[in-house]
């Protein structure tokens, strides 16, 4: 297959996933090796306490050192992370960008990452759907290939054109727990009373607010399909 065969199988394969997310991961393989990259995560981030992980997909990462990442408390410490909520409106970059190689040496981040793998640079995309909400895909490299440059961010903006469509569309059909888990906490965090019908005027959705006038039998009785959580459009 040819590298722009490589491509365009690697774009076909990003809208895939923005409808079923279990083929996210066949994704992340498809783009690793038009962009010269040996591993892939596709990652949701929430930045309204502190930065958190509620969703990460990895391809070409050993599960262990995915989970010591998330939950021994490395996700607030990685620079990558840091970068991601200070700029949630910086579409693509590279940590070459971010962060010199002595600078990397003294941090206890890449002590760490070091210890676990041997991946050492990083190239990531982004969206910012919504407030303290990110999502994207970050490219990994190691040592031995080198560090991205601006060369490499030129070619992968070609792919982030429809990553980021692929993105856009995920976080519409709430095709990632995390989207969707995004916009219901939204929804329950405001002061007023809300419920989302579907177009047959089944409750889809009501907030914490309407739930609680529902208990007192405040509210017109409607047929429900759901409570609590979306289950589909809305109208």
């Amino acid at each position: 297959m040819s590298s722009e065969d490589r491509v365009f199988a690697a774009i076909e394969t990003l809208y895939d996933a923005a409808i079923d997310k279990a083929r996210w991961p066949d994704a992340l393989h498809a783009i690793i090796e038009p962009t010269g990259s040996q591993a892939a995560t596709l990652w949701v981030l929430d930045s309204s306490g502190e930065p958190r992980l509620p969703t990460l997909i990895t391809a070409n990462f050993d599960p262990a050192f995915m989970k010591e990442y998330l939950d021994g408390g490395m996700v607030p410490l990685d620079p990558n992370v840091q970068y991601l909520v200070a700029h949630p409106d910086v579409p693509i970059f590279h940590d070459g960008m971010i962060l010199s190689e002595r600078e990397k040496d003294r941090l206890a981040y890449y002590d760490w990452h070091g210890r676990h793998s041997d991946t050492r640079f990083r190239m990531l995309g982004q969206i910012h759907p919504g407030p303290n909400l990110q999502a994207g895909v970050a490219l990994h490299r190691t040592r031995r290939v080198g560090s991205y440059d601006d060369h490499d961010l030129d070619r992968f903006s070609i792919l982030y054109r429809h990553l980021q469509r692929a993105l856009a569309i995920a976080s519409r059909l709430g095709s990632l727990g995390a989207f969707e888990h995004f916009t219901t906490g939204l929804l329950d965090r405001s002061p007023a009373s809300i419920l989302l019908l579907d177009e047959s005027r089944h409750v889809v959705y009501f907030n914490r607010n309407a739930a609680a006038l529902d208990a007192a039998s405040s509210l017109p009785a409607l047929p429900r399909a759901a409570s609590g959580t979306m289950t589909g459009s809305s109208s």
